[in-house]
Parts: C-alpha cells; sequence; structure tokens
C-alpha cells in the first residue's frame, strides 16, 4: 500500500476519532415552552430565558426546518431590535449535550417549532436594568 493511501487512510481514522470524542456525547431533547430574549446577528442567534425572575446563560436558537416566519418577522430580524434581544414565547425542541452553534461552542440549543408572541418594546437591556434597578 503507498505511502500516501496510507496517510490518508490514518488522517480518516483521527478525524472520525475526534469527531466521536467532540460530538459523540448522547444529546438529551424535551419538547418545552418557553420564554425570554432573542438576540440575533453575525455569528450568533442567542436566546436568553427568563427562569425564577432572573436570565440565564445564553443558549442557541435556530428554528427548526419546517418553520416559516411571516413577513413582519423577516422585518423584524432584519431591524436593529435584533442586537439588543426582544422578548419571545415559544415552543419547541430543548437540546443538551451536543456542540450548537456556528462553531459548536454551545452546549444547548432551542429548536423553535412555533412562536406563541413577539414584544419587540420589551428588550434584553430593559430586563436587566429592571433587575439591577430592583436590587
Amino acid at each position: 500500500m503507498s505511502s500516501q493511501i496510507m496517510k490518508g487512510i490514518i488522517l480518516s481514522f483521527v478525524v472520525v476519532v475526534f469527531t466521536v470524542a467532540l460530538y459523540g456525547q448522547d444529546i438529551v431533547e424535551d419538547s418545552v415552552q418557553m420564554e425570554g430574549f432573542y438576540s440575533y446577528g453575525q455569528d450568533k442567534s442567542f436566546f436568553f430565558e427568563i427562569k425564577d425572575e432572573d436570565i440565564s446563560m445564553a443558549i442557541w436558537l435556530r428554528f427548526d426546518e419546517s418553520f416559516e416566519a411571516s413577513d413582519s418577522l423577516k422585518n423584524i430580524i432584519d431591524s436593529p431590535h435584533m442586537e439588543t434581544g426582544f422578548y419571545i414565547k415559544v415552543l419547541g425542541i430543548k437540546r443538551t449535550g451536543g456542540a450548537f452553534g456556528n462553531f459548536g461552542t454551545m452546549d444547548t440549543e432551542i429548536v423553535v417549532t412555533k412562536l406563541i408572541t413577539v414584544n419587540i418594546t420589551r428588550t434584553l437591556s430593559g430586563f436587566i436594568d429592571e433587575m439591577n434597578i430592583e436590587e
């Protein structure tokens, strides 16, 4: 067997082992209804869940392939509101134990199947300001 073929086989094996080690974790999926703030921009699609009157660490948010955004939602996503994060309530699948996001750096994601509520006047920064006032 030539050394080029052998190098190719070894490289393929290393890639497979690395991929299994990195992504071979058991992914847990739960159907959920969540509320929080959605922030979208270059290389980010974050959801900050509101839980016990507090805000969670960011998790990755993506829309299910079957989800069809209305024109009004598309306008919101293209608006400046996206950087500040706005309030949404969603139904979807929460997935934990994987490597999600553009670079695989997030261990949790929500796959949105339905939008229940959207409120662009309720922002993440406003929520954080309210929390700081109450302290």
